[in-house]
């Protein structure tokens, strides 16, 4: 690590040492509650006696996530602090690997204000206060890809393991580390079968251990991706045509919300200037498109073809690459470095803008990628404090159903249980659940009276009772 390099990004590190610390008392929100809570929980109080998680935990994921976590517990403790801090080396890792990439394509003096824009998307800073397995994948890729870019093959190794032991989708990101790996080598007849026989030297020895342990879980619970499970089952489906459409729509608002729409314009802008006038990218320059391309060819089908609802999260990794061309565009069309400053600034603040956008009620919204969510846990606390003695069964939605063992590593296992209009009594709605139908919600302000509410800036509890509770 060179001198100038690390004072560069030092701000960057004591910025999310900083953040870190800030959130040392937030609970696991949305997903890593699964992913992160309740699989590491499993393997800490069973002391590693098996490798796999219970059927009720399995969402099909390799648990590396899991291991990792109940493995800084056995060390240091089981707390809500270092869980956030057990984290906190993946994004000095995922800072330096940016910055890393950023070398091959954008000239020095455009370093900071780049490492800004990439480090400002409001899903991105999301999951850096989350104790989140996304993170992992982020820092993984980023990891190969800079060894693909500096011929550093154990990077290459350890960034492939990482990610396809922390989740499917990065399993399924492998072929593009591939595909790129072949390009980046000048893919021709005449070196195939040398490229061939060096990336099978490369790719081989992790993606091995990874179907190990898939063959190993399949051998185990006959099933792999498409799991019985009643919780996840229906998001493992092929979708139809109309839902494949609806799917890609979903995918392209994903990539322009929270602050990105400003990113997508100057890219189209300065694609269509460099195109008509005819400049030539070097090769770095297209490298990176190519690995854009590779990731975008890969990632769009697996996540459009299948029920499972498509998060802001999931395109972090595209967004990283697509920000990096972008600012590549912009330096190498532009010589006017004031210009060229001024729309790096204003694509950083569109991007820290997105955490100010919140949706009506009624239209679905990433909590989990936007730091809008940031008060929910003090409100959550509150209304669990006010609810511990309620004398009733209260129904509820994700991300409310997770008990304080698994939210915040309390000794209450008791839950709000999934709502049912139509048999519960009481329902705890709040307007971080995505859950609740068009439908539900009319109900609830036709057929069901408020009791209590709660409200802490944009987030919102409310403790509906149904009209005619009393006369059952």
């Amino acid at each position: 690590m060179k001198k100038n390099d690390f004072l560069l990004c030092l701000p960057f590190f004591v910025g999310f040492l900083v953040l870190t610390f800030l959130v040392r008392t937030h609970g696991f929100f949305w997903d890593t509650a699964l992913l992160s809570s309740k699989a590491a929980s499993f393997f800490y109080e069973n002391n590693f006696a098996t490798l796999l998680l219970p059927a009720e935990f399995d969402a099909g994921h390799p648990p590396l996530m899991g291991w990792y976590l109940a493995m800084v517990w056995k060390i240091f403790g089981k707390t809500l602090f270092v869980s956030h801090f057990a984290i906190f080396p993946f994004l000095i890792g995922i800072v330096w690997q940016l910055h890393r990439l950023l070398k091959n394509v954008v000239p020095e003096r455009f370093h900071f204000v780049s490492l800004l824009v990439l480090l400002s998307d409001a899903t991105f800073l999301s999951q850096a206060t989350l104790v989140a397995p996304d993170l992992v994948l982020a820092f993984g890729f980023l990891l190969a890809s800079n060894g693909i870019f500096k011929e550093k093959n154990w990077q290459i190794q350890l960034g492939t393991l990482l990610i396809g032991f922390i989740s499917l989708r990065g399993i399924f990101l492998i072929p593009s580390l591939i595909l790129f790996y072949y390009f980046k080598k000048n893919i021709s007849i005449d070196n195939f079968k040398v490229l061939t026989v060096n990336s099978l030297k490369l790719f081989v020895p992790p993606i091995f251990l990874i179907f190990a342990y898939l063959t190993f879980h399949f051998q185990q619970t006959d099933w792999w991706i498409f799991t019985p499970n009643d919780a996840w089952s229906d998001g493992r489906k092929i979708v139809n045509v109309s839902q494949l459409l609806r799917n890609i729509g979903i995918s392209i608002w994903r990539l322009i919300d929270f602050g990105r729409v400003l990113g997508v314009v100057v890219f189209l802008i300065f694609a269509f200037l460099s195109l008509k006038k005819r400049s030539k990218l070097n090769k770095e320059s297209q490298d990176f498109i190519f690995l854009g391309v590779s990731i975008l060819v890969i990632l769009l089908p697996t996540l459009c073809i299948s029920t499972n609802p498509i998060g802001h999260r999931y395109w972090i990794i595209f967004q990283f690459i697509f920000v990096i061309i972008t600012i590549s565009l912009v330096t190498n069309y532009l010589k006017n470095n004031k210009i060229i400053f001024l729309i790096l600034s204003l694509i950083t603040a569109t991007q820290i803008s997105g955490n100010f956008w919140i949706y009506p009620r009624g239209i679905a919204m990433g909590w989990d990628s936007t730091l809008a969510h940031l008060p929910y846990y003090e409100l959550h606390r509150k209304v669990q404090a006010d609810l511990r003695d309620f004398p009733y069964p209260i129904g509820s939605s994700f991300p409310n159903l997770s008990s304080e063992k698994y939210f915040s590593l309390g000794d209450n296992e008791t839950t709000w249980r999934n709502k049912n209009l139509d048999t519960d009594e009481w329902i705890l709605y709040s307007n971080v659940c995505n859950d609740f139908s068009d439908e539900e919600l009319q109900k609830l302000d036709s057929e069901w009276t408020v009791q209590k509410n709660w409200t802490s800036e944009n987030i919102t509890f409310v403790l509906y009772q149904k009209k005619d509770f009393n006369k059952k």
